[in-house]
């Protein structure tokens, strides 16, 4: 990718959408790699919501963070030598008067006043029908003249967060949590029977639960099965580098709407997305995505084998 040499910068700052879900920030990372590394940010600081200090600390790419909201509190931090800045939060209408501060290049998306997206240096749609990581990422690649596609990108920070420690495996990744609520969850029970559905036809299939700190009624249902059932680990509170080497070593990814599917969907491993409904904005849609939603809105209502089908599907696309 060439870039111009106007597009370098010493200190970039990004005003992050103010969501504190785990999937929410997951999105976040491949513009905040564009940033460290295709504008060559030598200092980036990002401002976010609050709570998040421990996992922005953890991004190596961040030179600083902030959990300041308010318009004053985020235009008292933002150093002299700011020379580009970018707002993901097209609610916060005063974001284009933080020109006013002297910053040469000012990005965001679209907010709802016409006149004031006009302030803007660089401004594009924040659409709903789009997925969240790529909507973030597409200002960047514009303003830094990409020659690769979104996804490109998103696999390339995805892959530069795990680090180079890959041995490809025969498993699946079976995500079953969901910090949204139970209406989110297609239930544990589910994802057990698909694992032995898969493993009839897969004998050698290997299965990987990833839980977070909410699961706690999945664990204690995974340690109540016979171990000779099914070939699965229990994956539990992994490290962000670490779970994102172990999806990216398994085969495909079966989850529902949470947090750690994002690993996978910017990843662009095979997925399936389990959805109560339509969610184009949380779905990554390429040629090796599924998203199955029930009819009435009830998510446990998907039969497995309707799933069962779509992973035979992805793992002989694969295979071939």
């Amino acid at each position: 990718m060439s870039l111009q040499a106007d597009t370098f910068t010493q200190t970039a700052v990004l005003l992050l959408r103010s969501r504190s879900f785990f999937g929410a920030n997951i999105v976040n990372l491949p513009t905040i790699f564009f940033a460290k590394t295709y504008l060559q940010s030598k200092q980036l600081i990002v401002f976010s919501d609050i709570h998040l200090q421990k996992f922005y600390q953890d991004i190596s790419w961040v030179n600083q963070h902030y959990d300041s909201q308010g318009f004053f509190r985020i235009w008292k931090k933002i150093p002299k030598d700011c020379s580009l800045l970018y707002s993901m939060r097209p609610s916060m209408d005063a974001a284009p008067f933080l020109k006013w501060k002297g910053i040469p290049t000012v990005i965001g998306l679209n907010l709802r006043s016409k006149v004031l997206n006009s302030l803007f240096d660089l401004h594009q749609p924040c659409s709903k029908n789009e997925y969240r990581a790529i909507t973030h990422l597409n200002p960047l690649l514009t303003y830094g003249k990409a020659e690769q596609p979104a996804a490109y990108y998103l696999r390339e920070a995805m892959l530069a967060l795990a680090g180079p420690h890959f041995h490809p495996e025969f498993s699946v990744c079976l995500m079953p949590g969901a910090g949204g609520g139970e209406h989110k969850k297609w239930g544990i029970q589910h994802f057990f029977d698909l694992g032995l559905a898969l493993q009839k036809i897969h004998p050698s299939l290997r299965f990987h639960f990833i839980l977070g700190g909410n699961e706690k009624a999945e664990k204690d249902f995974l340690l109540q099965q016979p171990s000779h059932l099914l070939n699965f680990t229990i994956q539990e509170n992994l490290k962000l580098n670490e779970l994102t080497q172990l999806i990216e070593n398994s085969r495909l990814t079966v989850a529902n709407d949470c947090g750690p599917s994002h690993i996978s969907q910017c990843l662009g491993k095979p997925f399936i997305g389990l959805y109560q409904e339509s969610n184009p904005e949380w779905f990554h849609d390429h040629s090796l995505s599924i998203s199955l939603c029930p009819s009435d809105q009830n998510i446990r209502s998907i039969k497995v084998d309707t799933v069962l089908e779509s992973c035979q599907d992805l793992l002989k696309m694969i295979t071939q």
